[in-house]
């Protein structure tokens, strides 16, 4: 998976010279906590020019009398600084946060954004955990350790987040760079202009987040869950398209072994375009499974492409359908169903479930059709893999 630039990381350590301050503690499960009621201090923003402070506005205060919030400009494509001077909103961790299993917080934007998580170590290894943010919305992002995915400019040799390492965590609106890094699509919310962003109830955690479980029966041993579906933040980067609605629904009490959630995409697909969900995983997360399984609706039925990516970056792909109506489509996609894409090359030619480190859904009807919108909706839920 790409990375964040090399600059930002170099800024991010700088701010270790920070002196730093928590909340006091008022829950046995937290390590450290941040309410923003006093104070935005520690709190900075790796862009200069961006304006840190807490704000009273009625409409922005999640809880208590205040939130943090980062102003700033979103750089316009071409100006050399797009993927680097967004908004983000950090706090340096010198000691570390022993015990540390998880975090929770708050966080909402001016506008739609695919925004991540980010954590670096004192060793250099560097971690992220993206998600999907809808224009106006509070939404509580919740991670265990396990979701923090490996940056690969900068490695780790043990492959995993350590919170005693930690030197710094934050929250970054990441569509710019992300855009530049990944090339001719853009990233879900990647328009310049000024933006603000908004944080609150942050928290460490010592207790890591409920283990996810898959949301439909499935015989075997237990599978390795990608997205369960039934967190509140949408934990994919979303590439293409426009005027999106992205929210987590409850699930019905009819739907046929369902979890709690599932997620709802409404989008404008640009004739002549495509759009993708991409979700990283973990090298080695995938080891000893045999199958890709996701339920599936759409407001009309829809051709889609399932693709993974393995390290050395070669790149496998299968067609699913997506059926039009209330009922799921449940399907299963053996691993060896899934052919080599004809611009990609593998030195042993076959799929290595062990080394995929990527997951892609995409819509890619825009491309077959004339130069004209398309209105698309799609329900997803429960993406797993089969042992």
């Amino acid at each position: 998976m790409t990375t964040l630039p090399r600059l930002v990381l170099c800024l991010w350590c700088a701010l270790l010279l920070i002196p730093v301050s928590a909340q006091p503690l008022v829950e046995p499960e937290v390590v450290q906590y941040w309410d923003f009621e006093q104070m935005a201090d520690p709190w900075v923003s790796l862009n200069p020019q961006a304006i840190v402070g807490l704000t009273a506005a009625q409409d922005d205060v999640l809880a208590g009398t205040s939130s943090l919030e980062v102003k700033y400009l979103f750089r316009a494509v071409n100006t050399g600084m797009e993927g680097i001077l967004n908004g983000s909103a950090v706090v340096p961790l010198p000691g570390g946060a022993p015990g540390m299993a998880g975090i929770s917080l708050w966080f909402k934007s001016s506008k739609t954004t695919t925004a991540l998580v980010g954590g670096r170590e004192n060793g250099g290894g560097a971690y992220m955990a993206p998600f999907f943010a809808p224009a106006g919305m509070w939404q509580q992002v919740t991670l265990g350790l396990d979701d923090f995915y490996p940056m690969d400019e900068m490695p780790d040799p043990n492959g995993k987040l350590d919170p005693e390492q930690l030197e710094g965590l934050g929250v970054v609106d990441a569509s710019g760079f992300l855009s530049t890094l990944l090339g001719k699509l853009p990233v879900a919310g990647f328009e310049p202009g000024a933006r603000r962003m908004y944080l609150d109830e942050v928290k460490l955690l010592a207790v890591a987040p409920e283990k996810e479980t898959v949301p439909y029966p499935l015989e075997g041993p237990a599978p390795v869950v990608l997205d369960s579906c039934d967190r509140e933040a949408i934990r994919w980067i979303v590439v293409g398209g426009r005027d999106w609605k992205a929210i987590r629904e409850a699930d019905e009490p009819n739907d046929q072994g369902a979890g709690t959630g599932h997620y709802r995409f409404e989008y404008t697909l640009p004739g002549g375009t495509l759009v993708a969900w991409l979700k990283p995983v973990r090298q080695g997360q995938l080891a000893d499974t045999k199958a890709l399984h996701l339920a599936l609706r759409a407001g009309q039925k829809l051709t889609l492409m399932v693709s993974v990516e393995e390290k050395g970056k070669a790149r496998y792909a299968q067609q699913i359908e997506a059926n039009a109506g209330d009922e799921w489509t449940y399907l299963t996609i053996p691993w060896d169903d899934l052919s080599l894409e004809k611009d990609s090359k593998d030195d042993n030619g076959k799929l290595d479930p062990e080394q995929i480190t990527l997951l892609t859904l995409a819509d890619p009807s825009g491309l077959a059709g004339e130069p004209e919108d398309y209105k698309r909706v799609l329900w997803l839920n429960g993406v797993c893999a089969s042992k």
